[in-house]
């Protein structure tokens, strides 16, 4: 399975013109064993609106922002 996103990182939808900005907020159903439930991440853009996709749908479209000072 994909690496999961930490919380509070900021992501960008990869094909978006303008970028969103979004900041994860949550991972859910890591226990589950239901295929029905998979591991999903919940997060939040700057206009307070809130999503959710299955982790691997999140990873496939999302690309994080880098952050200021990593890699100096």
């Amino acid at each position: 399975m994909s690496d999961k996103p930490e919380l509070g990182s900021t992501w960008v939808h990869r094909n978006s013109n303008p970028p969103y900005v979004y900041t994860v907020y949550d991972i859910t159903n890591e226990h589950s064993t239901n295929p029905d439930y998979p591991v999903s991440v919940s997060y939040v853009g700057k206009n307070g609106r809130r999503w959710s996709k299955p982790l691997d749908n999140f990873m496939d479209r999302m690309i994080q922002v880098e952050r200021t000072g990593e890699g100096t």
